[in-house]
């Protein structure tokens, strides 16, 4: 008993001896999104609680704000960051709320690591913004390349969230895609975030006919629209981004889902022993039996990265300018920043859904 006392003594003595430095985590903690991140955030979690064990000088506390699931929250969460004095951030999630908080943190010296938007405009805003994911105009290139190439489409509807920065972006990416490949667009629907009855614009795709449909929508409406789609009789294939990636697809979904393909960044089938050692130590600590969203490694790569170049970056020097020019080996690839900050030659995965059932189809390697 004496030596378990005298060892929790010498290690807690240890931890708070450290220059103490606090992370902001900003993604949804309430409101419609909360669940789809919490796998990212136990990773944000487990890579500082990973860190704290090696580091020497430092001790890295996490600290949670919750943008409430609204661009609003988002802003209003940013600017309480700002106000308590953190200067680093991971997270901000969807590209509409990292592109919200960006600007915010930009203005005040504020490094923001986002690990899942891939919106190109976000990391535009200014020099202290780095993303780890690739970006839409590199998944809109595989994605109608893979269409074409591999499915032998030639003719595309397209749904569009207009409330969507996301869905926007990724839908002109891939219209000039396929148009500059000579392929055919016939019909871009757009709907509302708030949409939640799609049967006018299903029937108008029955008439269009096309051969697939491409649905640069969250999870919530992709789910719901294929739902609806296969149920009225539209038959054809669908295909999506990373946005499809989390289960909260079948949750709206359900089994309805056949005949679906979608571009995403890493999987729990790539079998290499960095993904396969982050899996088993994600799965010891949370007890998780579900598959892990595609995105989870992401969250993992991005915290280890930024927690390596705050501990590394000499005192003088901009942390901003030392993460630009920093490289990393992560689970989801090498990691080497281009002049906007967005991650060079990123690996990227398609999948199939079928029911409730994922498919591994390919990878890409740049």
């Amino acid at each position: 008993m004496k030596i378990v006392i005298v060892l929790t003594f010498v290690m807690f003595s240890f931890l708070f001896s450290r220059d103490s430095l606090n992370i902001a985590v900003l993604i949804p903690f309430t409101g419609d999104e909360s669940k789809t991140f919490q796998d990212n955030f136990n990773s944000f979690e487990m890579a500082t609680n990973e860190n704290n064990l090696n580091l020497k000088n430092k001790y890295i506390n996490l600290r949670k704000y919750d943008n409430m699931s609204s661009v609003v929250g988002t802003v209003q969460a940013a600017k309480k960051i700002v106000k308590d004095g953190v200067k680093y951030v991971l997270g901000c999630s969807y590209s509409s709320y990292s592109y919200a908080a960006g600007q915010v943190f930009q203005q005040n010296d504020v490094v923001l690591m986002t690990d899942t938007s891939t919106n190109p405009d976000v990391t535009l805003i200014g020099d202290h913004i780095f993303r780890i994911c690739f970006t839409d105009d590199y998944q809109g290139k595989i994605i109608s390349n893979f269409a074409i190439t591999d499915l032998n489409l030639s003719n595309f509807s397209i749904v569009t969230d207009i409330d969507n920065r996301y869905s926007i972006g990724l839908t002109e990416i891939f219209k000039s895609e396929i148009l500059a490949k000579g392929k055919k667009i016939i019909n871009n629907y757009n709907i509302r975030k708030v949409d939640k009855d799609f049967t006018e614009i299903i029937s108008d795709l029955k008439n269009d006919n096309p051969e697939a449909v491409f649905l640069p929508l969250y999870e919530e409406e992709a789910g719901l629209f294929m739902k609806q789609a296969i149920k009225l009789g539209l038959s054809t294939i669908f295909l999506g981004g990373d946005s499809w990636s989390g289960s909260e697809l079948f949750k709206y979904a359900d089994d309805y889902i056949t005949n679906a393909y979608y571009c995403t960044h890493w999987s729990m089938i790539i079998k290499n022993d960095k993904s396969q050692a982050f899996i088993e130590k994600y799965n010891d600590l949370y007890s998780s039996s579900m598959e892990l969203q595609n995105t989870t490694a992401l969250s993992y790569d991005s915290a280890n990265m930024l927690i390596r170049a705050i501990n590394e970056c000499p005192k003088d020097y901009p942390l901003y300018k030392f993460l630009a020019e920093m490289e990393f080996d992560g689970v989801t690839g090498h990691i080497k920043f281009d002049e906007n900050r967005n991650p060079l030659d990123k690996h990227s995965i398609i999948n199939r859904v079928d029911g409730k059932n994922i498919t591994f189809i390919k990878e890409y390697i740049p």
